[in-house]
This record gives structure tokens, sequence and C-alpha cells, in this order.
């Protein structure tokens, strides 16, 4: 990996190491960070089910941090189902959920109703747009 040699703010010539009776600024450029898709950000959810004494939770990367490998799963999948006219709110969103969850926690989320699959598609799709640092509630103004 390469480092960032040390530079000296608003002074030419090469970096010396700072000695005890030198104040100088001393900084190392910023380089900026790409999120890798490990560390991707996610979109946290809770639902109450019914039966159940706690809520499920569970969270998937936003949407522009999914693994390439299930978007292009994904993606195949829309298209074989737009050119057979079968594509719903309701499918869509439970297909990319299917590939992004554990089988345990897709099972309780087929079970949900439309209503609250619109939810979880539109509160993913509102967090990832947010950016880092920020949240839905400050962004709104």
């Amino acid at each position: 990996m390469h480092r960032a040699r040390p530079y000296r703010v608003g002074l030419e010539g090469p970096a010396q190491p700072p000695t005890s009776t030198t104040r100088e600024a001393w900084c190392t450029p910023m380089a900026f960070r790409i999120t890798a898709a490990h560390e991707a950000p996610t979109v946290d959810f809770e639902i109450a089910i019914k039966g159940r004494q706690n809520p499920m939770l569970f969270s998937v990367p936003k949407m522009q941090y999914l693994p390439r490998d299930i978007a292009d799963i994904y993606a195949e999948w829309f298209k074989e189902q737009v050119e057979k006219r079968t594509a719903t709110d309701r499918i869509c969103n439970l297909k990319i959920l299917e590939l992004l969850l554990p089988e345990k926690t897709y099972a309780v989320l087929e079970r949900l109703t439309d209503g609250e699959l619109a939810e979880i598609a539109e509160h993913w799709e509102t967090e990832s747009k947010v950016k880092a640092g920020e949240s839905s509630a400050s962004s709104v103004s």
C-alpha cells in the first residue's frame, strides 16, 4: 500500500522531521476513503410480529452497496419477471430480501402484508439516499 509522505503546511521543499524546537504544522494528505462493501452502511429495521414478545430486527445494506453478485442475480431475475409481465412490488421486494437475508428472517417477512413490505421498500430507498453523517430526520427541513 502506498503511504503518503507528510508535508509541512504552507512551506516549500522536502519535509523534514520535526524537532523539539520547531512548532511547524505537520500533516499527512488526506486521501478520499472509499467505503468498502464489507463496511457498507446498513438500513436497520424493527418489525413487531404478532405472537412474538420482542420485535424482529434485521439490516440490509444501502441499495448502492448491494454485493455485485446479488445485484446481478436480482437484475436477471427482474428482467425475466418484466418479460413475463409478472413483476409486482410485492414479489420484487420479497426477492431482493430473499437474496440478502437468512432463511429464517425471510420466512417471517414473506408473511407480511403488502403495506408492511411497501414500508420496508420506501424506508430502504429513502435511507439509501441519505449521506453518511446525516439522518433522515435531519435532512428534512
